[in-house]
């Protein structure tokens, strides 16, 4: 089976030097193979397989079916999107195949080289993805490189140090240092683009100079990646409370400013790449959660946390990539990377998976976002009531900040929508090839939360294996809903809180038409405008729509995202990337200051830098 998998999906880019058509075709063969072999190994929950390679390099167990078979949906939509989208070189598109490859290289590796191999893959796939494509400025690809080499070299010091301690090179469990565990996720979490690395704009930057099929790449699946081997890591090196709640902290910063920076962001492919980032930290908060339940003893809530995880990640990753084949869309038939150059007034098919895919990010129900959203900030009310203070001060924190970063978010879907939705028509068949994938997606992240309960049934078998517990218990039903249509959490004394995904559905579609239905004939009442501080217009601007909220949280947004014309600047300057910038230039002076007192000539003075630098060293060393 894994050599099949691996096998499949080597195929697309030795294809794409001779037509990048069939390569599509190929990649399209390969996901559909992942997805029928990944969803029979879940269902008939197989035992680990390895390939028999020199020792035990791959394997496929439930964590890895689970992950790949998302992944292998979201490159199965993208590669039918891309036979219309995709006018750039061959080496573009075989740089689009060489990344899939090395995301599932990755995804099935059980030993350190081959995911180190894959994970540096995927840098050098992504920095050939953006730099190769015609008119991409320098900045982007190179900006890309520099954090994935960071990523990849704070990963080869924590699996040195692992190999240095265990003998092995395959991953084996085992109560390994948490600082050195803490470096390693860094790296992780330098690929999931969130705080301290969030403060640069990385990854909305190299978006910017990304083709649109990339783009997907980065923000749905690679990403994906980055969670993947945290759960990965974590469930054989044994994450201490610490680390958890350093994790439910980092993401409910990065989730709240993610959120803010999407809602004032004008950039088509800048403001999903900011609710990546978004959804990234709601998923890092949800890892977080588990483990510092299952420090505490709680092993309920850290299944239930996982199961989270598990229905949050699948919904991202399908509606990110819904959502960025729908900037696609945007970019190629009007022709700009502006919301506010989008001049149509007509909305086609390709508007409704648009429509669906963002009502799924901004966490509605019964959509998936909104069923993982749910169970999100339901792990934080739970974590409230810990006996412990410092657990509840922790839970509260975090959960003050999701919840408001949450609602934000509903403002910066609603803006991407409501004016990327405004395109001119257009017949050609090419436009319906893109624009079915875009509609089968938001279809999918419906069907997510509506079979939400299956999902969370089939996460018990990877439940299992961290926490001792299946997901069984988190299922239930209760008056009028039977048994096996309610998700249920476990609270201190039973059930905390219960929700319904189907019921939700019923209900929302039963009042929608009731309102539809019953005032009758509607008729037009005009009222005064205002353009949230900006000057009016005949036609509604994106950017007027967010102003308010930049002129409320003006400290956030110093400098040009405070332009009151709509001839606004499409790059983002936030706090963050100005304090990093002076940090910087106080380290250079303090540099200079440091190489002028110590390296001035004087040979009394560099002998005294040389003796303390290596009793430093040997010290670090004995110690």
């Amino acid at each position: 089976m894994i050599e099949l998998l691996l096998l499949a999906f080597s195929i697309p880019p030795l294809v794409s030097a001779v037509s990048k058509k069939c390569s599509y075709a190929a990649a399209i063969a390969a996901a559909a193979i992942a997805v029928i072999l990944t969803s029979y190994a879940l269902l008939a929950d197989l035992a680990p397989e390895y390939v028999s390679l020199g020792g035990s390099l791959f394997g496929l167990d439930p964590l890895s079916s689970y992950f790949l078979l998302i992944a292998s949906l979201s490159w199965l939509f993208t590669s039918v999107y891309s036979i219309a989208y995709d006018r750039y070189d061959n080496a573009v598109t075989a740089a689009y195949h060489m990344a899939i490859l090395s995301i599932v290289a990755l995804i099935l590796s059980r030993s350190y080289l081959p995911f180190l191999i894959s994970w540096e893959g995927m840098s050098v796939s992504g920095y050939f993805l953006i730099s190769y494509k015609k008119g991409t400025d320098k900045v982007p690809p190179f900006v890309f490189l520099v954090f994935g080499e960071m990523s990849s070299l704070l990963v080869l010091l924590m699996f040195t140090y692992f190999y240095a301690t265990s003998g092995v090179q395959n991953f084996t469990s085992g109560l390994y240092n948490q600082a050195i565990l803490f470096i390693g996720l860094v790296g992780f979490l330098v690929k999931l683009g969130i705080t301290p690395f969030q403060m640069t704009e990385w990854l909305p930057i190299a978006h910017g100079g990304a083709p649109v099929n990339g783009s997907v790449l980065f923000s749905a699946t690679m990403t994906m990646a980055a969670l993947y081997s945290i759960i990965r890591i974590v469930s054989f090196a044994h994450a201490s409370f610490l680390i958890g709640g350093l994790l439910m902290s980092i993401g409910a910063f990065s989730l709240l400013f993610a959120a803010i920076y999407a809602a004032s962001s004008e950039h088509v492919k800048m403001l999903p790449a900011y609710s990546t980032i978004e959804n990234s930290g709601a998923m890092l908060i949800l890892v977080g959660t588990a483990i510092v339940s299952l420090n505490y003893g709680n092993m309920p809530l850290a299944t239930f946390a996982l199961a989270g995880t598990m229905v949050y990640v699948f919904a991202h990753t399908i509606a990110k990539t819904g959502l960025f084949l729908f900037a696609g869309f945007i970019e190629t038939t009007e022709g700009t990377l502006d919301l506010n150059g989008v001049s149509g007034t007509s909305s086609r098919l390709f508007s409704a998976g648009g429509l669906l895919n963002a009502l799924s990010l901004s966490g509605m129900l019964p959509f998936g976002g909104g069923l993982g959203e749910w169970m999100m900030l339901e792990s934080l009310f739970i974590m409230v009531t810990f006996n412990s203070l410092s657990i509840s001060v922790l839970s509260t924190f975090t959960g003050v900040m999701a919840a408001l970063g949450a609602g934000i978010t509903l403002v910066a879907m609603t803006k991407f929508f409501g004016f990327g939705g405004r395109i001119r028509k257009d017949s050609g068949g090419g436009r319906r090839l893109m624009s079915g994938p875009i509609l089968v997606a938001g279809a999918l992240s419906l069907l997510i939360g509506l079979a939400g309960i299956f999902i969370i049934d089939v996460a018990g078998s990877i439940t299992v294996g961290l926490t001792g517990l299946k997901t069984g218990s988190i299922i239930t039903g209760l008056l009028v809903v039977p048994d096996g249509f309610l998700i249920s959490s476990p609270g201190p004394n039973g059930t905390f809180g219960v929700v319904s995904p189907v019921f939700v559905a019923v209900i929302l579609t039963l009042f929608f038409s009731i309102t539809y239905l019953l005032p009758g004939r509607r008729k037009a009442r005009r009222v005064p405008v205002w353009d949230h501080g900006v000057e009016k217009t005949r036609e509604p601007a994106s950017f007027a729509y967010a102003n308010a909220l930049r002129l409320t949280l003006k400290r956030v947004y110093p400098a040009g995202s405070q332009s009151q014309e709509l001839e606004h600047f499409s790059s983002s300057y936030d706090i963050f990337w100005e304090g990093l910038i002076r940090v910087s230039h106080w380290f250079e002076r303090a540099s200079r200051r440091f190489a002028l007192a110590f390296m001035n000539s004087d040979l009394q003075r560099y002998m005294l830098y040389l003796l303390l630098a290596f009793f430093g060293v040997l010290v670090y060393v004995i110690v």
